[in-house]
């Protein structure tokens, strides 16, 4: 397999294939993947920036400020606020190895980080998938963002980034 350029063509590499290229996977195995889960606030996204991680996971939200501008923040609800924005954690996020999977928790969110992502876009070089619960799961969770603007908003911007939706 020959390396993709560069960008976007990462973003929907198959990512045993990318961790496979990049020597820091073996077999081309799911279970070698080590995921640091809700890597949000600053102290979370270093300790997982340092960490063993292949793939960062953390959750994006507009802060429950009420500012028409606001900026997407790293958060997970409960929590409506953060020490850390969207556009300071792509900042740390790209000067590593780690692939990245953003975690909408509100369809507000979306188009804003969409624009922050596209002006980082050049520099992300690794798998980024992007995710919203679309779906009512179980146990009666309910979904969290409508799937067809979710989807829409997304591929308007990157038609070829690996969803995973649950």
């Amino acid at each position: 397999m020959t390396a993709p350029a560069g960008g976007p063509g990462y973003w929907s590499e198959n990512i045993l294939e990318y961790f496979l290229r990049n020597n820091q996977i073996t077999t081309e195995d799911g279970a070698e993947i080590i995921w640091y889960h809700a890597a949000n606030h600053k102290a979370q996204m270093n300790e997982a920036l340092k960490s063993t991680a292949h793939m960062l996971e953390a959750d994006v939200l507009l802060p429950s400020d009420g500012s028409e501008y606001s900026q997407p923040i790293m958060a997970h609800p409960p929590e409506t606020n953060s020490d850390n924005t969207l556009q300071e954690w792509l900042a740390e996020v790209i000067k590593s190895n780690k692939g990245i999977k953003l975690d909408f928790k509100s369809l507000a969110a979306v188009e804003p980080s969409m624009m922050l992502l596209e002006n980082v876009k050049r520099h992300l070089k690794h798998p980024v998938w992007i995710n919203a619960d679309i779906l009512p799961g179980p146990n009666g969770n309910s979904k969290v963002v409508d799937a067809k603007p979710f989807i829409d908003t997304v591929t308007s911007f990157f038609p070829d980034v690996t969803f995973s939706l649950g």
